[in-house]
């Protein structure tokens, strides 16, 4: 199974905030991330210790529950003495997507299943097993693979074995389990395999190292676009600009680029803070204006634009950006800096009645957004909140504020919750003592699972509410000196 490319390429290298230092509005992104305060520092290392305490009780549960499932009272008719047919029903449960049941009947014929390791259904199986975190049934086979496989058989379940670090972010385990496995993958997994190396070695902050393995996937990959983007961000990580430039180029120029990728918007978006960090002002306006309306990335574009307007002095056009922002219906980053941005623009036509208007609505604006944030964490429970719901690529929106789950924290969280309500459903209907034991301690993990949940989303709101409140002040030193000027003036 393989991730999809836009959940490999690296954190936006830009930074969520702008400032406004002295009498300036700094139209400069950060290349880096601003770190986090000490006390975010703290919350999130003892949330990472909790991620990593309920991911081995997820492991020893799934070995219990593949003890369940081998059981002989368990079994009934789906245990198979013919592989053959055990492909057939395997494949007919996840083309009637019911991969739950397809997972019961792996984990019921692992016996089977592992004499016929050379069969390539085997990486469908073990990709189902990690995939759903059942670690020691998936371990179990990755082991048979290993002890009696050949070379290639083995790097290919490495492969996927890798894909699963990935997911949990496990970035050094990522790299050495894709240690020297590339030439013996089909030509495309390879290339794969160099991506997920590069992001892990990115992670980590190796760099360099991360530049010579993307350097591995050749134009003609559909992973090389990519690769050109992440070395771009790792050269703009070491303040190599021109280089990073001449990456993204390469890619956008690739004729094997497909132009309609949510990649070559993420392209355009790198390319056009680039030239805007450097100020080339006429190119990243283009650049910006190349990102799809519909895109993901839209929202950052339109701020870019705003920016990059303002610095030619086309404040027409930038207020225009602005307000397109402002009546969006969902709340991102994006739309909360449009506020920021707008006072300084008139500002500079020297409307500074409306300047004043603007810093007033800007803090009326974001002292709501506080309050609104801050009921919602009253709420607790975000997990089983009405208003929470799931988006592509593990964001979430609730009450229209919209938070990536996955920036920081492993997908496998959101994963975890889902499969153990799955799991629970497919023992519900057997009432015998053993079984009940085992779905006592699936509802317990879930739970705590539940409140892991709970505490990340309200450590990600709570970093929300903190932008919200420097936005907050920045507005009213705007309007502060905005009222000293015209005093000043005035004398």
């Amino acid at each position: 199974m393989e991730v999809e490319l836009k959940e490999l390429s690296m954190e936006n290298p830009f930074s969520q905030s702008l400032k406004i230092p002295r009498l300036l509005l700094c139209i400069v992104i950060y290349l880096v991330m601003l770190p986090a305060i000490a006390g975010q520092a703290v919350e999130q290392q003892k949330l990472f210790d909790q991620i990593n305490k309920l991911d081995r009780q997820y492991k020893n549960l799934s070995a219990e529950i593949y003890d369940y499932f081998n059981h002989p009272a368990a079994h009934g008719s789906d245990k198979f003495t013919d592989f053959k047919a055990l492909k057939k029903a395997i494949a007919e449960q996840q083309d009637n997507n019911a991969e739950i049941n397809a997972l019961r009947l792996v984990m019921i014929n692992l016996d089977l299943i592992s004499q016929h390791i050379d069969d390539q259904a085997i990486f469908t199986y073990l990709s189902l097993l990690f995939s759903h975190n059942q670690w020691e049934t998936a371990i179990r086979l990755y082991d048979t693979i290993k002890s009696e496989g050949d070379r290639a058989l083995v790097s290919n379940a490495s492969f996927h074995l890798a894909q699963y670090y990935l997911k949990n972010k496990q970035w050094q385990k990522c790299i050495n389990t894709l240690d020297g496995i590339s030439i013996d993958l089909a030509l495309e997994d390879g290339n794969y395999a160099s991506i997920i190396h590069g992001v892990a070695l990115q992670k980590l902050k190796q760099h360099r190292k991360a530049l010579a393995i993307y350097k591995k996937v050749p134009a003609r990959s559909r992973h090389y676009t990519i690769a050109r983007l992440n070395s771009a961000i790792s050269m703009l990580r070491q303040g190599w600009w021109t280089d990073a430039q001449y990456e993204i180029n390469s890619a956008l120029n690739n004729p094997a680029t497909p132009k309609t990728d949510e990649q070559v918007n993420r392209l355009y978006l790198v390319m056009g803070y680039l030239l805007l960090n450097n100020e080339y002002y006429r190119d990243s306006r283009e650049a910006f204006r190349n990102v799809g309306l519909d895109s993901h990335y839209t929202n950052r574009s339109l701020l870019g634009i705003a920016l990059t307007a303002t610095s030619q002095e086309d404040y027409l056009s930038g207020l225009n950006a602005l307000n397109i922002l402002k009546n969006k219906e969902s709340y991102d980053l994006s739309v909360d800096e449009a506020y920021l941005i707008l006072p300084y623009i008139y500002e500079k036509l020297k409307q500074n009645l409306t300047a004043t208007a603007s810093y007033t609505e800007a803090m009326d604006y974001y002292t709501k957004r506080i309050e609104q944030l801050t009921n919602i964490q009253k709420s607790a429970d975000y997990n089983n909140s009405k208003n929470l719901t799931a988006l592509p690529d593990y964001k979430f929106s609730i009450e229209n504020n919209i938070i990536e789950f996955n920036h920081d924290y492993p997908e496998s969280i959101v994963d975890n919750i889902i499969n153990l309500d799955r799991i629970k459903s497919l023992l519900g209907d057997n009432r015998k003592k053993q079984k009940s034991k085992l779905v006592v301690k699936i509802e317990a993990l879930a739970i705590q699972y539940n409140d892991l949940f709970n505490s990340i989303f309200d450590q990600l709101i709570t970093k929300r509410i903190e932008y919200l409140q420097d936005y907050t002040n920045q507005s009213r030193y705007g309007l502060a000196r905005l009222y000293d000027n015209s005093i000043t003036g005035s004398n």
